[in-house]
């Protein structure tokens, strides 16, 4: 994924296939720049400047628009055989309005020649290839009328793509039979007529609420990312978007179904939307490009589970929180499928969505349990033994997050004792609730990848992929080992510094404060002692947990695990995070850095790290360095993060098995 740049910022946007061939400019170039950058980023500018010429303050540039339907929610090779990106980027972008319809116009500029074949096929000629380019661009029309269409109001939306050639001997060519989207092919000379078929004129920017809605992702000069409030704002739009395709991952087996992945997958969500397919026999369906409800009854029947009208559904949450969660997500399910329904009725069974209290209801046929985890091992005997009753049609859905629950990579048959989840479980492993920096400075943390000294945590190579979804690179001599992930499944991947650092509260306050943010907008926890200069008073207006306590466990564990904050703050490290002269000591630290874990890993947009003393600041500052931006692949563009991890010597690393639960230490 290219990264966004601003307006008046040099932008590279990567070409569909290999080198553009140079190619003449028609309208010169701004006087005193600089030329060492590539002829199709000077011919992006040329076109700029002409909309800039006829429309003055209309035009948005370098537009990056995220293909939620295209996210992968696993690194199957079968799957990423379908496309390595998740996200199209506009190189302009304008819009009109009458009184019934809005309609946008898309600028495509392609600094070569492109030869029209066929009313399908429009092909580039690149240095080293030939690439039909319609099908990318009716992707991205496709892509920006479902980002905006809420946003009509009822209104007609049309779009229009107009693609440009640098080639001034490219014929006009139109092209509109597809509904509501016609594309226009000419050359840079007649881009203006071209436009001049539009009427009325675009809209300025600041007048046009989609555009205002596209910039809330586009980061500003100098931040590396938007205004804080607008990345939020953008962020949600973009997660809302991926949790209503998840249905694209339902796959239930026979008898049993476990879904296991990591906090910021997906599990909550697959869960509700497995209820809304439980209590209504209808699952979503991709017919002919577009969502319909397909039944459920014959796949039903092979599963195990009884007739509709004898399904017993309850959904349990351990926690309230999480009950809530599943409630709202079931909820916005059924709003948002059931009028793809051709049936009057859907016959909905409301399931019932309760908290745990270890009892299961007799007329329970089927049983959810979110975060089956933390089950005590009474109650998952409870459930083992529901699940292995003779002559019974049940059926058992659970959720687990390998990562609280670190013992059980690698061993899904353990999820709970005496059933067995072997070839019955759904491994998640795109994380696109957290920006990758915050993924991994939260990974980094628990594991102690980023301290200079001392015992670290590095999970085997299959762990490592197939369970926290990185790829292990050849290591760079004997100790340092890089791991990276091409991952734009979140739309902050195109964003820099994501994590920060301040040396003292005050300066996270200040970057905040300005915003007027709400307590479910900042999670603000203290590990070390109080800085003796700052009046934590202010931080009323945050949900602020003091962590440096002996009660740290039970306080992450009710008011924080579970939870999403779009920013969190890590204020310090504690002593005994830095630890572990003896094995009581040692074990500490371990189960100190998972609560570091889940506090740093709630943060759904920008982690924010307080420490000004030596232990946490040179861990803070090493997160932020490594952290702050992607690195540039062979082909010049900012898509894969990495990082690397300096083994501890061989006496001090240690294995995923020092990692416990809270009740077990």
């Amino acid at each position: 994924m290219a990264t966004i740049k601003p307006n008046n910022q040099p932008h590279i946007s990567a070409p569909t296939a290999g080198p553009a061939k140079p190619a003449p400019i028609a309208y010169g170039s701004p006087a005193g720049r600089e030329y060492n950058e590539p002829a199709y980023i000077r011919f992006e500018r040329t076109v700029r400047r002409i909309l800039d010429g006829k429309f003055p303050n209309c035009t948005l540039s370098n537009v990056l628009l995220f293909r939620s339907e295209r996210a992968r929610f696993s690194n199957d090779a079968q799957e990423a055989k379908g496309g390595g990106d998740h996200a199209f980027e506009l190189d302009h972008l304008l819009h009109r309005a009458s009184a019934s319809e809005d309609n946008l116009i898309v600028v495509e500029c392609k600094n070569q020649a492109i030869l029209v074949e066929n009313d399908q096929t429009w092909t580039a000629q690149y240095a080293d290839s030939a690439v039909n380019v319609l099908p990318k661009i009716k992707r991205q029309a496709e892509t920006l009328r479902g980002y905006v269409n809420p946003l009509s109001r009822g209104r007609k939306l049309t779009i229009n793509v107009i693609v440009v050639s640098s080639d001034s001997g490219t014929s006009t060519v139109n092209k509109s039979n597809e509904p509501d989207i016609s594309f226009i092919l000419c050359s840079t000379e007649q881009l203006l007529t071209a436009l001049q078929r539009f009427n009325p004129s675009p809209l300025r920017v600041a007048q046009s609420d989609i555009l205002n809605l596209l910039r809330l992702g586009m980061p500003t000069q100098g931040l590396g990312h938007p205004e804080l409030n607008n990345a939020l704002a953008y962020i949600e739009r973009c997660r809302r978007s991926i949790d209503l395709e998840l249905f694209r991952t339902f796959s239930p087996t026979q008898e049993r179904w476990a879904i296991n992945g990591s906090a910021g997958m997906g599990k909550s969500v697959l869960l509700a939307y497995s209820l809304f397919v439980f209590s209504t026999n209808r699952r979503v369906e991709i017919q002919n490009g577009r969502k319909v409800l397909a039944d459920f009854s014959n796949p039903a029947l092979q599963m195990g589970l009884p007739a509709l009208g004898q399904r017993g559904v309850y959904a349990f949450a351990l926690k309230e929180k999480q009950r809530q969660v599943l409630s709202v997500l079931y909820r916005r399910f059924v709003e948002e499928f059931s009028p793809l329904s051709v049936d009057a009725d859907l016959g909905v069974r409301r399931p019932a969505i309760r908290l745990w209290d270890g009892q299961i209801p007799s007329d329970c046929q089927v049983l959810i349990i979110d975060e089956a985890h933390d089950l005590s091992v009474a109650h998952a005997a409870t459930v083992a033994a529901w699940a292995n009753a003779p002559d019974q049609q049940r059926y058992l859905l659970i959720a687990c997050d390998r990562h609280q629950k670190l013992r059980l990579v690698g061993r899904d048959e353990a999820i709970i004792e005496g059933v067995s989840f072997s070839r019955r479980t759904k491994k998640l492993r795109l994380n696109y609730r957290n920006p990758f920096a915050v993924y991994a400075a939260s990974l980094g943390m628990m594991f102690r990848w980023f301290t200079a000294s001392g015992p670290k945590v590095l999970p085997t190579k299959d762990d490592l992929e197939n369970g926290f979804g990185l790829t292990v690179e050849a290591p760079e001599g004997n100790q340092v080992v890089p791991l990276s992930m091409r991952n734009d499944s979140h739309p902050a991947n195109a964003w820099s510094h994501c994590v920060e650092w301040f040396s003292h509260p005050e300066g996270a306050l200040a970057r905040l404060r300005p915003f007027r943010f709400k307590p479910q907008d900042v999670l603000w926890v203290r590990f070390s002692d109080e800085d003796e200069h700052f009046d934590y008073e202010q931080l009323s207006c945050f949900t602020y947990h003091n962590l440096n306590c002996a009660e740290s466990v039970e306080l992450t564990d009710k008011y924080i695990k579970g939870q999403d904050f779009p920013i969190v703050v890590i204020e310090g490290t504690s002593e005994d995070m830095n630890e572990w002269a003896d094995p009581g000591a040692d074990q500490r630290m371990w189960q100190r850095r998972k609560e570091l874990y889940v506090c740093a890993s709630r943060a759904t947009a920008f982690l924010f790290l307080v420490g000004s003393d030596g232990a946490a600041k040179q861990e803070f500052v090493e997160i932020v360095r490594q952290l702050s931006a992607p690195e540039k692949d062979a082909d010049g563009f900012q898509r894969t993060w990495r990082f690397r991890v300096t083994q501890s010597t061989q006496t001090e690393r240690r294995k995923m098995d020092v990692f416990t639960d809270a009740n077990e230490v």
